[in-house]
């Protein structure tokens, strides 16, 4: 079985959510998927976390690797 192999964040899709490595978020690893913020006063985007709805807290420190999710278990 081939293991995926994390890939550097700016390689990630920015059309779902993917398990990226959080660099300093102080967490193993999390869900999240890339924001535009096109509404916000001051347009920056920015990865939002699963984890934390309604939080901006990648802007500072984005994650900086992702990797894909696994297939499910047999029979799932």
């Amino acid at each position: 079985m081939n293991k995926p192999d994390w890939q550097p964040i700016s390689t990630a899709p920015k059309d779902r959510y993917i398990l990226v490595w959080p660099g300093l978020w102080g967490i193993p690893c999390d869900l999240a998927r890339w924001n535009e913020d096109e509404y916000a006063k001051k347009p920056k985007p920015y990865w939002s976390r699963l984890s934390v709805l309604g939080k901006v807290l990648c802007r500072a420190c984005p994650p900086t690797h992702w990797i894909e999710f696994p297939k499910p278990p047999d029979g799932e």
